[in-house]
């Protein structure tokens, strides 16, 4: 398939998930309070903490605790490295929204839903020179949205097991379109490299 049919046929299948997880979402939400924090932002109301860090940021999605925990070093060389540049934390979990309070970060956020109009309000605000993903969270609409803005996105600590590898591969070019788009692989190990 074309690129934007690609791009749509993903973003369909990803709303139609959504709407099949919402009524235990909900259940969730009413019952134990999960997923009632952050919910705005999860669906493009960017918080005003992060329209005041400004334009240019780097932007570092970390999903939970372990992903927070491997951006933490990152975002501490950075600042060594160059102090002028602010660098923002989204996580997906509230677990990981706690750790990001005190990851260092000039700012933490919950990461919003994979989907255009979501995305777009993020991108406009924090106009991010970079955008890195920790591990293996590569979500196809941000890595699309991103490489048309001409903002490179890199995969760090990359994680890619044997039968992972074989489930993406049954994908075929829709999957090595996506990945391709990627500017930068930094692996684990080499064996991981190697399937990347």
């Amino acid at each position: 398939p074309s690129k934007p049919v690609m791009y749509a046929a993903y973003t369909l299948l990803y709303l139609i998930g959504l709407c099949l997880y919402a009524p235990r979402a909900l259940w969730r939400m009413v019952r134990g309070g999960r997923y009632r924090r952050g919910l705005g932002e999860r669906f493009g109301n960017v918080p005003v903490r992060l329209r005041n860090v400004g334009p240019g940021v780097v932007w570092i999605h970390a999903v939970s605790v372990g992903e927070v925990h491997a951006a933490k070093g990152l975002i501490a060389h950075l600042a060594q490295m160059r102090p002028e540049l602010p660098v923002v934390l989204s996580t997906t979990t509230d677990t990981g929204q706690a750790l990001a309070e005190k990851a260092g970060a000039a700012a933490h956020f919950y990461c919003p839903v994979d989907l255009p109009w979501a995305l777009t309000p993020y991108l406009d605000a924090l106009r991010p020179r970079a955008v890195v993903l920790i591990e293996t969270e590569i979500w196809p609409n941000l890595l699309n949205a991103s490489t048309r803005r001409c903002v490179p996105v890199a995969l760090v600590n990359a994680r890619l097991s044997a039968a992972s590898h074989r489930g993406y591969r049954r994908l075929g070019q829709p999957w090595r379109r996506i990945v391709g788009q990627l500017a930068v692989v930094c692996a684990r190990t080499e064996r991981e490299a190697a399937r990347f």
